[in-house]
């Protein structure tokens, strides 16, 4: 149980429900902690919260912050060259940023976990049209508290910086199109 609440606090909107039922029946105290941290630090990124902040280097060498991008609906992509079913998004990616080019939303990439040439190169070479950051290293304090564990995540905020879903759906699921399109109304 210790295992599947673990992943399950990772991706699943019930975490409360989750929680409630591995305290009732875990009496490990080392463990429980170690699940309750995970599940406090979850709820800190639930619907509606005021996402944690970022600041980012650009391609050119600016810094970027989640406050810069406040006033539109951001939709945020989370990945590194070297990740498969990263590169497998990248055209569902682009074509959902295509469908919604004049509306209230900015589609933004941050690549980690990554070299900033090999970072560079990529979105030079497939021509990358979204906002795109570097985060060095592992992302710093933004992934810890989203706590990303596995790329490609999706992040969906609304134009005030709270967020709509801390696990939003992949561009590839053609339900994101329309979930976009009624919050753009």
């Amino acid at each position: 149980m210790h295992y599947f609440c673990n992943s399950y606090l990772t991706g699943s909107k019930k975490i409360d429900e989750c929680f409630s039922l591995y305290q009732a029946i875990e009496t490990d105290p080392s463990r429980l902690k170690l699940i309750k941290d995970k599940y406090l630090a979850r709820k800190k990124t639930k619907e509606g919260a005021t996402s944690p902040p970022f600041a980012y280097e650009t391609m050119e060498g600016d810094i970027v912050t989640n406050e810069d991008l406040k006033g539109k609906l951001l939709y945020i992509d989370l990945w590194a060259t070297w990740c498969g079913p990263c590169l497998r998004e990248i055209p569902y990616f682009d074509t959902l940023q295509e469908a919604f080019k004049n509306q209230e939303i900015t589609f933004l990439s941050v690549c980690q976990n990554d070299t900033k040439e090999r970072w560079q190169k990529m979105v030079k070479t497939k021509e990358r049209k979204s906002l795109h950051l570097y985060a060095e290293g592992d992302g710093g304090q933004f992934y810890k508290d989203y706590q990303v564990d596995g790329i490609p995540r999706y992040i969906l905020l609304d134009a005030e910086g709270k967020i709509i879903d801390s696990d939003a759906k992949r561009p590839s699921n053609p339900l994101l199109k329309a979930e976009l399109a009624e919050l753009l109304k």
